[in-house]
């Protein structure tokens, strides 16, 4: 769930004229009903969509970029339901696939190394994930220029590695850059945007500097609700994290609902055992424990401990 990488969307929609037209309108069918699903939260359905798409692609000849484009859309789920190895296969495999058909200096084998260096980064292996990114970057800014929204989207995982990593300074002036790209090409209000705000908070937070970071949070809060909508996953993201900020500011009968309304959302959409469940569970212990809630906050940090001991979690 940490978004860090494109979204599915951008590497599903490329062209599909090498295809036969019937061929072509099935794929791209399935990719565009993927896509929906994707942002619906229907995690399962759209991976379900997405592999019928690679069949689709699989079928004729001479069509690299619809098949590697459907291998990175099943990664990029895979991913964001933590099934790392199967996001690697799938990634990689896209990746292999584009550099065959297009040499390694195009603008989709960059955005396809930026996907896989995005997977590694969520894993905490920034060792692999480092020489992805920049790779990314430098082939992006070559082939689109240095003000595109994809140069944005790799400056911004390498940012987040770099910010994982508590190297700050390194990570602040890549989520400016890539959030001044973004304003500039794609708008205020656009989700990319609410991406680059978040992790300029997380700069701040880190920096234990809440009141900084709060009207980041605020305004990226709002941007995914505008999004989404209130019950999607990427909403809930915005909840989690705007509750952390407020807790980090003392604004704690502020938390408490966003946390709440999260963990709503996270349970309906992606079921009470999704890895993300954790975090926002740690919010609301944390809630818990700064208002005096102590059944409750005893409760919660019961679950965290169930969950993170259970088969499958960390």
């Amino acid at each position: 769930m940490n978004r860090i990488k494109a979204l599915l969307a951008t590497c599903l929609l490329v062209a599909a004229a090498v295809l036969p037209v019937h061929a072509a309108d099935d794929w791209q069918s399935l990719t565009t009903q993927a896509e929906t699903l994707y942002r619906q939260g229907h995690f399962d359905q759209a991976l379900a969509v997405t592999q019928s798409a690679l069949k689709e692609a699989e079928k004729h000849k001479n069509n690299a970029e619809q098949i590697s484009a459907s291998l990175n859309g099943i990664g990029q789920i895979y991913q964001d339901q933590e099934n790392y190895a199967e996001a690697e296969t799938y990634l990689k495999r896209a990746l292999a696939v584009r550099e065959k058909a297009l040499g390694p200096n195009h603008v989709n084998v960059a955005m396809s190394a930026n996907n896989l260096g995005a997977l590694y980064q969520q894993q905490g292996d920034y060792a692999r994930a480092e020489p992805l990114f920049k790779r990314a970057i430098a082939v992006l800014e070559k082939a689109q220029g240095a003000e595109h929204p994809a140069v944005a989207q790799a400056l911004n995982n390498l940012g987040a590695m770099y910010l994982n990593n508590k190297q700050f300074d390194q990570a602040e002036p890549l989520f400016q850059r890539a959030l001044a790209i973004n304003e500039k090409a794609l708008g205020r209000d656009h989700p990319e945007v609410a991406q680059n705000l978040e992790h300029l908070g997380f700069v701040a937070l880190n920096r234990n500097q809440a009141k900084d970071a709060v009207p980041l949070f605020e305004r990226a809060n709002s941007i995914r609700e505008r999004a989404y909508g209130g019950g999607h996953p990427e909403a809930a993201i915005g909840y989690n994290n705007l509750a952390r900020a407020y807790l980090a500011a003392d604004r704690n009968d502020e938390a408490g609902p966003l946390a709440k309304r999260a963990l709503e959302v996270v349970e309906s959409t992606m079921g009470p055992s999704h890895p993300y469940v954790v975090s926002v569970l740690k919010n609301l212990a944390v809630y818990y424990q700064k208002t005096g809630k102590e059944p409750e906050f005893k409760a919660t940090v019961e679950r965290i401990k169930a969950m993170t001991t259970a088969p499958g979690q960390s």
